[in-house]
């Protein structure tokens, strides 16, 4: 798709867009045609070096005006305003981050599942410890629950029995 350039208003750009897998990509290319010549060449001529020599007049491509460090920051900030609206941002700006090699992401991601695997295991283990912590609690439980109805059946029966006048004796 060919674009109109918002700042000078040449149709000197071009996008696409397309979806990999699972996550969308856009590309933005950008032709700079000037009719300039180079500043290399330009600085070479000057040391005596012979080169043939553009018509002036020719619009021609040129990577030393569109491909520097500033022009590129400038292409990435724009690109962020226009797209602010769908929710993107704009990377750190003089970030460090480089890419991990895959080699180094699968290290990682072995080392990771080691230590997620080793996590599982002592919880497993803390689990079952638990369960075992509970089934005695609830063993105890019961027993003092015997102990009490058994107490309380003791009782009944001394009241009972008293009420008829006699001494009663009972086993514990």
């Amino acid at each position: 798709m060919a674009a109109q350039d918002f700042r000078t208003g040449e149709h000197s750009f071009s996008s696409s867009a397309h979806g990999r897998n699972y996550a969308p990509h856009t590309r933005y290319h950008r032709t700079n045609s000037n009719g300039r010549e180079r500043r290399k060449a330009k600085q070479k001529q000057t040391e005596g070096k012979r080169f043939y020599r553009k018509k002036a007049d020719v619009a021609r491509l040129c990577a030393d005006d569109v491909l520097n460090r500033d022009k590129l920051i400038g292409y990435h900030d724009d690109y962020a305003k226009i797209m602010d609206k769908y929710g993107l941002r704009r990377g750190v700006r003089g970030s460090e981050a480089r890419h991990v090699t895959t080699a180094q992401y699968y290290r990682d991601l072995k080392r990771q599942t080691g230590e997620l695997e080793t996590d599982v295991q002592q919880l497993q283990s803390e689990k079952d410890e638990a369960e075992k912590q509970l089934k005695q609690v609830k063993k105890e439980i019961k027993t003092d629950r015997l102990e009490a109805v058994k107490t309380e059946a003791k009782t009944a029966i001394i009241a009972k029995v008293g009420s008829f006048g006699g001494v009663v004796k009972l086993r514990s």
